[in-house]
């Protein structure tokens, strides 16, 4: 379990996450998240029949979606993602997380946040960044 108040902190110093700070995904994540993991990137959008969030941090990817009787987190380790891709459309963009023979893809995320999603988790996988 991550501390609440480091989190905090992170999503407030994060481009876009102002938006999300009130949603109730963002209230579990203390008790998703790793010892020593915090976010670095975070999207909202749609996935698997569910609107939740797609968090960076500093050790994986997590989707969280919380419903109002259920909680569902799904993660995907940078050590197991092959690729991920990006597309943009007028108003909004999806991305694609491809991890050994299976494809997970998040629409309708804000456009002009994707590719510095994309980027980032791109360069966790490239192990350009520690």
């Amino acid at each position: 379990m991550s501390d609440a108040k480091a989190i905090e902190n992170a999503l407030k110093n994060m481009y876009g996450a102002e938006k999300l700070l009130g949603r109730k995904e963002i209230k579990e994540l203390p008790s998703i998240l790793w010892e020593d993991e915090l976010p670095e990137k975070i999207v909202q959008g749609f996935y698997n029949k569910g609107v939740g969030i797609l968090v960076a941090t500093n050790k994986r990817l997590v989707f969280v979606d919380k419903g109002i009787f259920s909680l569902r987190v799904e993660d995907f380790p940078y050590d197991k993602i092959s690729s991920i891709q990006y597309s943009t459309g007028v108003f909004s963009g999806g991305i694609e997380i491809f991890t050994s023979g299976n494809k997970a893809e998040i629409t309708n995320v804000v456009k002009d946040q994707v590719k510095p999603f994309c980027e980032y988790v791109r360069a966790r996988i490239s192990k350009v960044l520690p």
